[in-house]
């Protein structure tokens, strides 16, 4: 299989709306929870959101959660991230 265009656009716009829902669902949780949730909870949240995401896309459903999952993690440790940091400076 190739990688098209079209898939990479899916890939991304997939990994974006998956990094917004965690980072949704880490405020909300902090706001209705006394502790703090581990972190190992959102890596195990990232490949479900993700095959969620890629359902909705439709598709060749496997493929799509493994890009849209690899997206998201880097696309997390390197924009939100850095954005976090420029931002507490």
């Amino acid at each position: 299989m190739e990688l098209d265009l079209i898939m990479a656009g899916t890939w991304i716009a997939g990994a974006v709306i998956v990094s917004g829902i965690i980072q949704w669902a880490k405020s909300l949780a902090k706001t209705v929870f006394t502790k703090e949730i581990p972190s190992w909870v959102w890596v195990v949240i990232l490949p479900v959101i993700s095959f969620g995401s890629a359902v909705s896309v439709g598709g060749q459903v496997l493929w799509n959660t493994l890009g849209i999952w690899a997206i998201a993690q880097v696309g997390y440790e390197t924009i939100i991230q850095s954005i976090k940091t420029k931002l507490s400076k």
